[in-house]
């Protein structure tokens, strides 16, 4: 089975699972919503100051959500860190699938607000602006809050805020790299496997 289908099955079942326990006199909604990303991005031994467009749709039953995302980032190396003419730097296209639990609710009527924690499966495809590619799967993490205000009848618009974390396996762990010391040390370490990245995320959602 492909990536896709389970990502897609796996975000079915949760709904499944959860929906009869949670949507208890909550109405079900359909909400989509565009933003952007800020932070730092690993891939690897390059590094640097990462940002982009982030965009989503989600189908929330009750406390359970289930979030498709797609996010354009530029990443690579940040000129004025590395002190490089030219340094490395590419184009990151991103699709997930996530799980959105709200964990509390405040507010009611005209104006209410969720708070949430979100955790969810995507896959990362990362080309060089000098050429090459790379393509692999990550983890992401991440808790927000999302402040609605209620225009219609059964409609709405807010804006949400979350700090979110992809994890990934580091390109570099694929070869056999040799331990290194990278400052004073007792012994020397090999890189690590797993890219770690962190990101600030803003934005604006219409849902009804």
């Amino acid at each position: 089975m492909s990536l896709t289908r389970r990502l897609l099955v796996a975000a079915a079942l949760t709904a499944a699972l959860a929906t009869p326990a949670a949507a208890r006199g909550r109405l079900d909604r359909l909400e989509m919503s565009l933003g952007t990303l800020i932070g730092s991005g690993d891939i690897g031994s390059i590094r640097g100051m990462s940002a982009g467009l982030h965009t989503e749709v989600s189908k929330h039953f009750g406390d359970v959500g289930i979030v498709g995302q797609y996010d354009l980032l530029g990443v690579g190396e940040d000129p004025t860190l590395n002190q490089k003419k030219d340094p490395i730097r590419g184009i990151e296209h991103r699709l997930g699938v996530s799980a959105r639990y709200t964990i509390g609710r405040v507010g009611k009527d005209f104006i209410n607000a969720d708070f949430w924690a979100e955790a969810g499966l995507g896959r990362e495809f990362i080309q060089w602006d000098a050429g090459g590619k790379l393509t692999r799967d990550d983890i992401t993490l991440a808790i927000g809050a999302h402040p609605m205000f209620t225009v219609g009848k059964q409609r709405y618009i807010g804006y949400f805020l979350a700090f979110r974390m992809n994890i990934a396996e580091s390109p570099d762990a694929r070869f056999e790299l040799p331990a290194v010391c990278a400052g004073p040390c007792d012994e020397p370490t090999p890189p690590s496997p797993t890219d770690i990245s962190f990101f600030f995320n803003f934005g604006i959602t219409f849902g009804k």
